[in-house]
């Protein structure tokens, strides 16, 4: 069939499928640039919502489009991940149309055709050409709970950092949370640990991404351990979470990162608009605490940390600690 395909393009000047120049590729020992240096044309199936107006495949993605269309890869998106070829998954179509639109801002050579059919479901396939040129931007090939990527070297040595601010957003937009109630964002992440204990390289890669940006957080830890079963396998699985507890860091998250995702940044918008009372002294921390415990003793009221974070104006985390802190202290 390859030969066929192959003497057609000779004689009819037919296109030639992507699958078939790899192995191509493959048999004589060249790699992908040998195409972009000698390729004629691109043309991609009508079902993708894509026209192509050249063949200029070169592309910068240290700009905010490329680090966001990365960074969307790397979040709810995928990279011939169970045979699915590359495309991004996300129910919010302001997130999807803001993929589409970073991709042809990215690659100039094509443009849309019709928006409206592939922004209707949650899915965007992407003609599996991309997975090669995105393979070479930063985003490996495979399920990422196992091979567990971590933000491209590119990335991480860029200077400009409104492309760092572009791919954190793009990231937390995916893969984040923002609890108004806990008064915290968390940025949640599974990996594979069948063969060993591991944290999740993208997890390491956004705690040195936001120090940068001099936003402290809470490092990653493991919040769940868990079996996966696959077949007649079974994989360990570790599920590790990093969270902005500390009002004045959810500020700076605000101000430099923010979120697209409507919900998300309302969430955000309302914690930030209540100051948190962190600043205060150790005693009168203690103080307060103390103050907060008994009345729910004399409400016969349990005290946790979620109702103390509650009553104080503070995260999560930081109520953990000041129970704790309570308790040894008696």
């Amino acid at each position: 069939t390859n030969w066929n395909i192959l003497y057609k393009y000779k004689t009819e000047r037919t296109y030639i499928p992507v699958i078939v120049v790899e192995k191509l590729l493959k048999l004589i020992g060249k790699d992908w640039q040998f195409v972009k240096d000698n390729i004629d044309e691109i043309k991609f199936n009508s079902g993708f919502p894509f026209k192509v107006l050249g063949t200029k495949l070169e592309v910068d993605f240290n700009t905010k489009e490329g680090a966001k269309i990365i960074a969307a890869l790397l979040g709810d998106g995928y990279n011939k991940s169970y045979n699915l070829g590359v495309g991004y998954v996300n129910k919010n179509p302001v997130l999807r149309k803001e993929f589409l639109n970073n991709l042809t801002k990215l690659f100039k050579c094509i443009e849309l055709r019709d928006y409206s059919k592939t922004c209707d479901g949650k899915t965007l396939q992407l003609p599996i050409f991309f997975s090669y040129v995105f393979e070479k931007a930063g985003v490996p090939c495979g399920r990422k709970v196992l091979i567990n990527p971590g933000a491209p070297e590119w990335l991480l040595r860029t200077g400009r950092i409104e492309v760092i601010c572009a791919y954190l957003q793009q990231i937390f937009d995916d893969e984040g949370h923002v609890s108004a109630e806990k008064r915290m964002i968390d940025l949640p992440q599974s990996v594979d640990v069948s063969n060993g204990k591991r944290v999740p390289k993208q997890l390491i890669d956004i705690t040195n991404l936001l120090n940068r940006l001099t936003i402290k957080i809470n490092n990653p830890y493991v919040v769940r351990n868990y079996i996966v079963k696959e077949g007649n396998k079974a994989y360990k699985r570790s599920k590790f979470v990093l969270t902005i507890s500390n009002y004045l860091e959810l500020k700076k998250f605000k101000e430099q990162v923010g979120f697209l995702s409507q919900h998300k940044q309302e969430r955000l918008d309302k914690i930030v608009s209540t100051p948190c009372l962190i600043q205060r002294k150790n005693k009168q921390i203690e103080k307060d605490v103390l103050k907060v415990c008994k009345k729910f003793q004399s409400q016969n009221r349990a005290i946790t940390s979620l109702l103390l974070a509650k009553e104080l104006e503070v995260g999560e985390r930081y109520a953990q600690k000041l129970l704790k802190r309570l308790t040894i202290t008696g």
